[in-house]
């Protein structure tokens, strides 16, 4: 999927913000509250899909690849503190 030839690198680029924002809320917050955003993300992106078909897999992929490095960097972010705090 990440080396598909018709990747729009571009548009998974721009939309990695939203995917640290939906993290960001995780932490911060509940991931219930995050869920309903993934939600609302996912659901916006494929309706826009059924009119403009645009392929919204790529806007998908580039909010999930922002909330992995999001909550990769919030691991490590605490495991770090766990460990200054030994």
């Amino acid at each position: 999927m990440f080396f598909h030839p018709d990747t729009d690198w571009k548009r998974v680029r721009n939309h990695v913000p939203h995917g640290v924002i939906l993290a960001l809320i995780c932490l911060v917050f509940h991931w219930g509250v995050a869920l309903i955003g993934v939600y609302l993300f996912v659901d916006y992106e494929n309706n826009e899909d059924r009119h403009t078909k645009d392929q919204a897999w790529k806007d998908e992929l580039g909010a999930l690849i922002g909330y992995f490095i999001a909550m990769i960097i919030a691991l490590f972010v605490k495991f770090t503190i766990f460990l200054i705090a030994i």
